[in-house]
Parts: C-alpha cells; sequence; structure tokens
C-alpha cells in the first residue's frame, strides 16, 4: 500500500515548463515547510502559491497544510 503524499510542483516561470520541478511532500507539512524542502526561503520568496488553482496568501503559508493525494500545491514565482 502506498503511503499519501503532496505532489508539490514549482514552476520558475510561470508560462513554460521549463525548469519545473516536482516532489512529493508528507501529509500535515505547511506550505513554508514545503518551500524549505526545495531550500526556498519562505519569508523572502516572491513567489504566488495555488492549491487546485487557489491563491493562498502569503501570510498563510506557515499554517496551510494541503491534503494528501487530493490537491496540488503549486508554487509560480512573481514575475518581476
Amino acid at each position: 500500500l502506498r503511503a499519501p503524499y503532496v505532489p508539490m510542483i514549482v514552476c520558475p516561470r510561470p508560462f513554460t515548463m521549463e525548469g519545473r520541478t516536482t516532489k512529493q511532500m508528507r501529509p500535515g507539512m505547511t506550505i513554508a515547510d514545503m518551500l524549505m524542502e526545495f531550500d526556498l526561503n519562505p519569508e523572502t520568496l516572491p513567489a504566488r502559491v495555488f492549491i487546485d488553482d487557489c491563491l493562498v496568501e502569503k501570510s498563510y503559508w506557515h499554517c496551510v497544510k494541503p491534503k494528501a493525494v487530493s490537491n496540488h500545491a503549486k508554487l509560480t514565482p512573481v514575475i518581476m
């Protein structure tokens, strides 16, 4: 039996698949914890995080815990 996981997709460029990385995260991790697994600092990261196409505001990254398998946490950096 396969353990539940949360797929996390990091896209450095929002309009292309180039550089896209996917990891399987443990359920119960916050978005901030997941970002740190990618060696990204959630405090200074200029990004947008979406769960099932719904924007999660940065002020909630420390407490939002995406559900296993049913939701996909997708990180898309802000275009500067």
